[in-house]
């Protein structure tokens, strides 16, 4: 009895690391995350032109909260745990529009399509590091790599306006 009271201590003791380095990346994930989802709320769509404004068209984006999240344990010394981070997003286009109005006000969908982020981190200095990001489109079936630091980034949803003939990046939180 005595030596499984003992192993069991053991692979509590060996088990707790990991346990801790799960809920780590789990608050992290959900600390950027958070913010990420915010500017998903309200009408997440933007208008875009082509061609020097002679025609335009709606691309509404649509997040999946569900993101999903492992961790595991490495050899190494100075990242001793990875983690992976996959979130999903859905882009509806709709048809193109002879006006900036009329794609607005539009419900013609001409196609969806889905891409998902893939960011590998590693627990370094006590800290989360994004050391690898990747999109994935699945319409057009690709791969595209992300600068891991602006891969929480570049999940926002941003609006583009345009003021005075210059393209603005605004963030918008709850349009």
């Amino acid at each position: 009895m005595k030596k499984v009271l003992a192993m069991f201590v053991l692979l509590m003791f060996y088990c707790l690391p990991v346990f801790a380095a799960v809920d780590s990346f789990r608050q992290y994930t959900s600390d950027k995350m958070e913010k990420v989802l915010a500017t998903y709320a309200g009408d997440t769509y933007r208008i875009r032109s082509m061609q020097s404004n002679a025609y335009w068209f709606k691309v509404r984006r649509e997040i999946d909260p569900n993101y999903k999240i492992d961790v595991q344990k490495t050899n190494s010394l100075i990242s001793p745990y990875k983690a992976t981070l996959a979130v999903t997003f859905k882009s509806t286009f709709y048809r193109i529009k002879s006006s900036k109005d009329a794609a607005e006000v539009t419900n013609d969908i001409d196609f969806n399509s889905k891409e998902t982020y893939y960011l590998t981190l590693a627990y370094q200095k006590e800290k989360w590091v994004v050391t690898e990001a990747k999109s994935y489109d699945f319409r057009l079936r690709e791969w595209e790599d992300i600068n891991p630091e602006y891969a929480f980034g570049m999940m926002e949803f941003i609006k583009w306006i345009k003021t005075d003939g210059k393209a603005d990046i605004k963030r918008i939180i709850n349009l």
